[in-house]
């Protein structure tokens, strides 16, 4: 018996399942093709980490080959490697790296007809240095949030329809400084991975910090209005969750906020919370309002 239960012992230590209880598991596995999906893994690099016991599987006593890998063992592997791709997120000031990558990226799912180019960026940067953040997982820019105060006339022409955003002045554009200030919103949006999940959690993580900026700049400026136009659902959703109101009989879907302090959505509870000392939530957790329903369109809002 003693010596049994130590070759059992054995058996576990070495990630292997004695033949005796073969039989009567009733656990589902994973084929080794649809873990490398899950875990987004090319074939060598996955058995290098199977070899190494990285990822976790079984495999009977005496055999080499047949190694199973356990649907909840996966499961929990892959949660925990979205966890720490959620650490590795930071919501930053855009480079002109990341801005030339927010061009690139703009332009393939609008073309050249809707884009602003990367020469009238920089130009809007020029006349206000700190309208561009950026959501980075380590080096690598996932996502940006573009939040410009703005001339109000010129927010009306791009709502009715008179301009475009490439159209958007360099005199246009304020500084967080001056008084009275009304604020456009035109581009929050997400670098899609084709994962779900992994597009779930950036986006999630996009969408709380772009709260929180505002936040911060309301708190620190004189804000009089907040702008946003919107062209597609999930910006909709979005917009409204946010508390923003939509702008009747104008040619492009406009929404506006008098002031954060009125919004009667979500941005008033976290802003209360922020008052109050109390960290953001994970709004996507929360609310569901945000869900990647086509990851061929990486854009959030605009």
């Amino acid at each position: 018996m003693e010596q049994k239960l130590y070759n059992q012992f054995q058996d576990t230590q070495n990630n292997q399942v004695p033949k005796t209880k073969v039989s009567y598991m009733s656990q589902a596995y994973y084929k080794p093709e649809e873990v490398m999906k899950i875990l987004k893994m090319p074939r060598t690099s996955f058995y290098r980490e199977v070899d190494a016991g990285t990822i976790p599987s079984e495999i009977e006593v005496g055999r080499k080959r047949g190694r199973k890998f356990p649907k909840e063992a996966i499961d929990v592997y892959a949660t925990l490697l979205q966890q720490e791709s959620r650490d590795n997120l930071k919501f930053e000031p855009s480079t002109n790296s990341d801005l030339w990558a927010r061009v690139q990226n703009t332009k393939v799912i609008y073309g050249d007809e809707d884009n602003v180019d990367y020469k009238r960026v920089l130009e809007w940067k020029r006349a206000n240095n700190e309208i561009f953040m950026s959501v980075k997982e380590g080096e690598k820019l996932v996502g940006g949030v573009t939040i410009m105060p703005l001339a109000e006339s010129t927010i009306h022409a791009l709502i009715s329809g008179k301009i475009r955003e490439k159209d958007i002045p360099n005199w246009a554009i304020k500084k967080w400084t001056e008084p009275e200030l009304s604020v456009y919103i035109p581009t929050i949006e997400l670098v899609a991975s084709g994962d779900k999940a992994i597009d779930h959690t950036r986006g999630s993580f996009l969408i709380r910090q772009t709260v929180r900026w505002m936040i911060s700049l309301h708190n620190q400026h004189d804000i009089r209005n907040w702008y946003a136009i919107t062209t597609t659902n999930e910006g909709e959703k979005l917009a409204q969750h946010l508390g923003f109101k939509p702008i009747q009989n104008v040619a492009r879907k406009g929404y506006s906020l008098k002031s954060i302090e009125e919004a009667t959505g979500l941005l008033k509870k976290l802003l209360e919370q922020e008052n109050r000392g109390i960290p953001i939530p994970h709004i996507a957790e929360q609310t569901e309002l945000y869900e990647m329903r086509d990851p061929q369109n990486p854009v959030i809002k605009r």
